[in-house]
């Protein structure tokens, strides 16, 4: 589809220079054939009346011997010839040089065609591969729900317990599909620009004692110790989005942190950049799955999920795209069995 739509974009790149190169050609043309005219009718007027007012033909160049003593006519057969040699010349050079940049514009056309198309392509190609693994993630809680509905529905000697046990399962798959939903409308105000960014003056060591708190009960029932660092530093930037990044790291770092492991967030100025760095003892990641993890519903098949933690793959692709909302970069290091870094530099 796209390279039918790459050339049909090159073609009409080529008509509309065409139609204007040909424009311009036509009126350098019109324009240069008065020009000719005018000047060679000043040059045989000129040599005219050289040859009549000469005192002595013995002082004539040889070649205006020949002209005659004939007054000069602008119709005469060699005014028009000169004049016809003339425009024959303006008239192949004016086209060899269109062809020229006919043939250089075209294979330009091309090369702009395939760049105005790539983005539009790369977008699409997403938007299908998004549509497919959203599609694929919620048909596997639905498909869990029905299929205990219609198991269980079937069987007559289903008791009271087991009904209930059942509910509690599918009001879990319910809670799953809402957090999934919620997370799909995230990534979908990120990509069209519709999250509206606030900025406000925020101190580090403030943000840190928010994000604590906020999961400080978590962390408890793992017993996993968080270690903050951060000075009374002033930056400006949008609040709620950078708690958000920082929530979902460090969500993250105690989902996979084992029992009675540690945490260290450290908020540093560096220079002109502020670095928020989220260092967990968990289970770390292999480095051939690095570059994947801020992918959209990417999953680590490895011991991070030995677990069978909650999540869609959603979690980091959010992040990353409201870190380039906010200009920010986003880095990971990690070692297997030793744990994870994750830092946000603004």
């Amino acid at each position: 589809m796209f390279k039918s739509a790459r050339f049909k974009l090159t073609l009409w790149y080529f008509l509309t220079i065409s139609f204007i190169l040909l424009l311009f050609s036509a009126l350098i043309y019109r324009a240069g054939s008065a020009l000719l005219f005018e000047n060679l009718s000043r040059l045989h007027l000129r040599l005219r009346s050289i040859e009549l007012n000469a005192n002595s033909p013995a002082r004539m160049p040889k070649n205006m011997r020949d002209l005659g003593t004939e007054p000069f006519n602008l119709n005469s057969e060699e005014f028009l010839q000169d004049l016809g040699e003339a425009e024959h010349t303006l008239f192949l050079s004016l086209l060899f040089i269109d062809l020229g940049i006919l043939s250089v514009s075209t294979f330009l056309a091309y090369l702009l065609a395939g760049r105005t198309l790539a983005p539009i392509e790369k977008s699409l190609k997403a938007q299908k591969r998004f549509t497919a693994d959203a599609a694929h993630e919620l048909r596997t809680p639905l498909t869990a729900i029905k299929t205990a509905l219609e198991v269980n529905l079937a069987d007559k000697k289903l008791t009271k317990t087991a009904a209930v046990s059942i509910l509690q399962d599918n009001l879990k798959d319910i809670e799953n599909l809402e957090k999934l939903s919620s997370e799909l409308l995230q990534l979908s105000k990120v990509d069209h620009h519709l999250a509206m960014l606030n900025y406000q003056s925020i101190a580090l060591d403030e943000l840190l004692s928010e994000l604590t708190s906020k999961f400080a009960s978590l962390a408890k029932v793992k017993k996993i110790k968080i270690i903050g660092k951060a000075n009374h530093d002033l930056i400006k930037t949008d609040y709620d989005k950078l708690l958000q990044i920082l929530s979902i790291f460090l969500d993250n770092a105690i989902k996979y942190t084992p029992e009675n492991g540690k945490i260290n967030l450290s908020f540093v100025v560096e220079k002109r950049k502020t670095a928020f760095h989220v260092q967990d003892s968990g289970v770390g990641i292999k480095k051939e799955d690095l570059p994947m993890i801020f992918h959209r519903f990417y999953k680590i098949e490895s011991s991070r999920n030995q677990k069978q933690t909650a999540g869609f793959g959603l979690g980091l692709a959010i992040a990353s795209e409201i870190a380039d909302l906010l200009n920010g970069d986003l880095s990971v290091t990690s070692q297997l069995g030793k744990g994870s870094t994750f830092t946000l530099r603004l």
